[in-house]
């Protein structure tokens, strides 16, 4: 037989039709499926008779975006107010209502989880249903079973699918549409923004703390997709940042991670930048510390190659008050610590040269470079070598020299005159 002879409408599309018309009805879709004429009607009835008769509660709650729209058009109520009236009439004639499952209840649940008027009566109404459990299908949908877990829970919405979220974190972090398909909750809701918000809020620590590189990475994706006020990144940055006040937990790639994120978006800790005076002086310090150890190993490391003094120098991070790289001019590294500067030079055999404060600092050097363009190593020492504090007080020598080995030893010793001890 050829295709073009069978009759789909008979051997397929029927079957369908009879398939669809079957969900809708196990869903209890189609039968509250009503114009926006008869939804005014009933509205009218509600308000202006105070009549509600069986079904049209339901019938209203399952065409609840109309409604919210005409309760505004004919001037009765807010949408709360409708909630309180509905919760009222359904006192009395709930015994007649004939529900298989309380799908429509969980997709309204989703609609108004921040309301707490909707959610406290929305919940009534379903403890005054479930005092009639006979009335429900034996063979619940999963979304009443949410349902069930919801109220059995005493959490809020955000609160309770935060936690679903993060007892199958390795499960939903990977594919986010295993989420959506197990509790109907889109990727572009806000619903799943405040999810996620909740977890920064709440459960951060633990996943810096407690999670891989890899883990982290994702929730990071999360984090940059959601939409957040100011105020609301901030108090997550100040979270991560207040992590690393515990000594015993060390910065890594994961703190790079989200400290890198922090500084593409408050910038580096300047007078001019206001929004680090929502700060302490220990969370400024915390990051400085690791900003500067970043710089360190930019400059010392991948710029000037030099592991050893990367290393050394890293041992002073917490001293830093700011840092600056010159490459065209023998890759000088200034380093401001709180009452000496500190240049050193990638360039070899030239020695490190330590002033007071008061003498050089980085805004004096930018200034002088702007005014002469020719500048030399010998300007960047100002020409003024009686200025340079001697490695030893024995030793007049302006330089702190770098022998193959043991520079380090008697670096921390004058440091450490200095004020200054390294921190391991």
């Amino acid at each position: 037989m050829k295709l073009k002879k069978i009759n789909f409408d008979i051997y397929i599309c029927t079957h369908l039709k009879k398939e669809a018309v079957n969900i809708d009805l196990m869903w209890d879709a189609k039968s509250y499926e009503v114009s926006n004429g008869e939804l005014k009607i009933i509205l009218k009835n509600l308000y202006r008779k105070n009549s509600l008769r069986n079904r049209e509660g339901i019938k209203l709650i399952s065409n609840i975006s109309e409604v919210k729209s005409l309760l505004g058009e004919l001037k009765l109520d807010t949408i709360e107010g409708f909630f309180i009236k509905i919760k009222n009439s359904f006192t009395g004639d709930i015994s007649l209502i004939k529900l298989k499952n309380l799908d429509l209840f969980y997709d309204t649940i989703l609609i108004f989880y921040q309301n707490s008027i909707i959610i406290e009566n929305l919940y009534f109404i379903i403890n005054e249903i479930l005092k009639l459990n006979t009335i429900l299908n034996k063979n619940l949908s999963k979304k009443t079973y949410l349902i069930f877990e919801i109220l059995k829970s005493d959490k809020s919405i955000c609160d309770f699918f935060t936690e679903r979220f993060l007892e199958s974190t390795y499960r939903y972090i990977g594919d986010i549409f295993e989420f959506e398909m197990d509790f109907y909750i889109g990727r572009a809701t806000d619903l799943f923004c405040d999810i996620i918000k909740n977890i920064f809020t709440k459960y951060i620590r633990n996943i810096i703390i407690s999670k891989t590189l890899e883990i982290n990475r994702l929730f990071f994706n999360l984090f940059k997709e959601c939409k957040y006020t100011s105020m609301e990144k901030i108090d997550i940055y100040k979270k991560i940042i207040n992590i690393y006040s515990d000594k015993n937990i060390i910065f890594s790639k994961i703190t790079d991670l989200w400290f890198y994120d922090i500084l593409s978006f408050l910038g580096e800790i300047k007078n001019r930048n206001k929004d680090w005076n929502y700060f302490t002086e220990d969370e400024k310090n915390i990051f400085k510390k690791w900003f500067f150890g970043e710089k360190l190993d930019e400059f010392f490391g991948r710029n000037v190659k030099d592991p050893e003094r990367t290393k050394f120098w890293k041992g002073y991070v917490h001293c830093l008050r700011d840092i600056k790289f010159y490459r065209d001019i023998a890759e000088a590294i200034i380093m401001e610590f709180e009452n000496h500067t500190i240049i050193e030079f990638g360039k070899k055999n030239n020695a490190a040269y330590v002033y007071p404060r008061s003498f050089i600092t980085i805004d004096k050097v930018n200034s002088y470079l702007s005014i002469y363009s020719k500048t030399t190593i010998k300007d960047i020492k100002l020409k003024n070598h009686e200025n340079a504090i001697p490695l030893k007080v024995s030793n007049m020598k302006s330089g702190w020299n770098h022998p193959k080995s043991g520079w380090q030893q008697s670096f921390k010793f004058r440091l450490r005159e200095l004020g200054y001890k390294e921190q391991i």
